[in-house]
């Protein structure tokens, strides 16, 4: 079974230090608009049992490049989530905003742009 899916944004956040609201389309299915779901949670609860399955794949200019199984994608998660919280001993700085996703609390990484990290 292949899905998919792309968000975009459906409601611009008033304040510019609080995220958009985005929402998910499915295109099997048509004029579909769900809200929001976080991928992690996605992928979760919907593909527990299938971890030898292609989870993602990169595009580059229109043609498949990269793909990523769900076992090699929530490995690398793992993996860069205890970087994060033991980096240098003391894990990554973290900031606080007012915003409901992860009670406000964000990790400074530094990551500019949509694809750029400096």
């Amino acid at each position: 079974m292949i899905l998919r899916l792309t968000s975009e944004i459906c409601e611009r956040s008033a304040d510019k230090n609080e995220s958009s609201v985005y929402c998910m389309k499915d295109h099997k299915k048509k004029n579909s608009l769900y809200v929001y779901k976080h991928i992690m949670k996605f992928f979760l609860d919907t593909y527990k049992s299938i971890t030898n399955k292609i989870a993602l794949v990169e595009y580059f200019y229109g043609e498949a490049q990269n793909y990523i199984t769900y076992y090699n994608f929530f490995r690398k998660v793992s993996s860069f989530s205890h970087t994060l919280n033991t980096y240098e001993g003391k894990g990554i700085e973290s900031k606080k905003y007012n915003e409901k996703q992860n009670n406000g609390i964000f990790k400074l990484l530094g990551i500019y742009g949509i694809n750029s990290i400096n």
